[in-house]
């Protein structure tokens, strides 16, 4: 009896321990029953999702509006309001995997949200650290424009028709303090837009010169994303569980159906790099636990290395800035890299090599020429030997546009794309 009775008391903590780790829920916590929320700004939103089983509270009983919400919590929200979304998943060809999303509770959502939201320059998801305003706003917005049919899936890609911001749309975006220079810097630009020689008509234009601000631009038309009183729109602020509520509320009630125009965009673009600041030897041994990860998990050297492809085209962007109009620039090691979340050809190739080694893989850089219908000039790229045979591969191209050139080079030969060797 003495020998069940302590079975029974280490069963009960092992219990109680357990709950400690389950997610934000409350089941005594109804719909409309949040004493802390009485009057709060919020309070609609906050009652019509936990209405719908979206959100809940907390044990207390309490919603807890100021708390920041984390990106393991917005994917399970998002994806809630959304299953469509939750339910499209890609084949192994683009999906990416990070070390540090295979434990905790959402398990579910955070392998779906992985596809919509880019990781960190590091080589994590980091699903527990806070989520952003930008975050919250385009999750929920891919999401639901996924949830209404606005999506193609094509070679087991999952790409994205979005709407494209109209006049107003980034007339509203440049009312922000972060954007009011932007007409000025198009027409500065040495890009070439036939549609605008003179450099004139940027509200007409923009979306075309400025893609990374299209979802900005679209959200800010929409009333979706509003400024702060300081009046700047704070894309990279943390956001409170009121705030999130409040914009993915605002997202449900909006229908983009009525646009003029759509860009298919890959569901996994990044269009605000989520950095960290590391020294060099940190930078170093972040991207070594993450090819550690890759090797023992993937025992396929050729699925290892697209692997690591996936990853760097859901972290990191093309530094188009630096490249227009300067035939020579400096190349960040990997910790500007990650600080920055965007380079040019060699600093992208740098980062897949290093990771590419670290996964135990043999990988060359290679200088040359790279040719396509609408460029030329100095490029850069990789070739991996995998069981004596050469795989090539393009991590540029496929930060720009996507996943698409790993180990095919031949094939865009009839499309006028060549990489020639020096």
């Amino acid at each position: 009896m003495f020998t069940v009775g302590k079975r029974l008391v280490f069963t009960v903590v092992i219990i109680l321990f357990m709950l400690t780790l389950l997610p934000p829920v409350s089941p005594a916590a109804q719909p409309g029953e949040f004493p802390d929320i009485k009057g709060h700004w919020a309070e609609a939103d906050i009652l019509f999702l936990a209405g719908k089983g979206v959100i809940g509270g907390y044990p207390d009983g309490n919603f807890n509006p100021t708390q920041n919400i984390s990106r393991r919590e917005l994917a399970k929200i998002a994806l809630s309001l959304f299953p469509a979304g939750a339910k499209l998943s890609e084949s192994g060809s683009g999906v990416p995997d990070y070390p540090d999303i295979h434990s905790g509770w959402g398990q579910e959502y955070l392998s779906t949200a992985a596809n919509y939201l880019p990781g960190y320059t590091d080589g994590h998801f980091k699903p527990d650290a806070p989520a952003t305003r930008y975050e919250v706003a385009w999750l929920a917005l891919a999401a639901s424009l996924v949830e209404r049919g606005h999506f193609k899936q094509e070679n087991n890609r999952l790409f994205i028709e979005l709407p494209m911001p109209d006049e107003n749309a980034w007339r509203q975006a440049v009312k922000f303090k972060e954007y009011t220079g932007l007409p000025e810097r198009y027409r500065k630009s040495t890009a070439y837009l036939p549609e605008d020689p003179g450099k004139e008509d940027f509200f007409n234009n923009a979306g075309y010169f400025l893609t990374d601000l299209n979802p900005v631009a679209l959200l800010a038309g929409a009333g979706i994303l509003k400024g702060y009183t300081d009046g700047t729109v704070g894309l990279d602020r943390e956001v409170t569980r009121a705030e999130t509520v409040a914009i993915v509320t605002r997202v449900f009630n909006t229908d983009f159906s009525d646009a003029d125009k759509y860009l298919l965009e890959p569901a996994g673009k990044v269009y605000r790099p989520r950095t960290v600041q590391l020294t060099s030897a940190n930078a170093a041994d972040r991207l070594n636990q993450a090819g550690v990860f890759y090797q023992n998990k993937y025992d396929d050297p050729l699925q290892r290395a697209r692997m690591i492809y996936n990853l760097m085209i859901h972290v990191l962007n093309y530094d188009w800035d630096t490249r227009e109009g300067l035939e020579q620039y400096a190349v960040a090691d990997i910790a500007g890299l990650m600080q920055t979340g965007k380079s040019t050809d060699e600093g992208l190739v740098r980062y897949y090599a290093t990771l590419a080694k670290a996964a135990g893989l043999s990988a060359q850089t290679i200088k040359g020429q790279g040719v396509n219908p609408g460029d030329s000039g100095p490029h850069t790229w990789v070739e991996l030997n995998i069981g004596g045979v050469t795989v090539s591969v393009d991590p540029t191209y496929g930060v720009c546009t996507g996943n698409v050139y790993f180990n095919n080079f031949s094939s865009w030969d009839s499309q006028g794309y060549q990489w020639i060797k020096e």
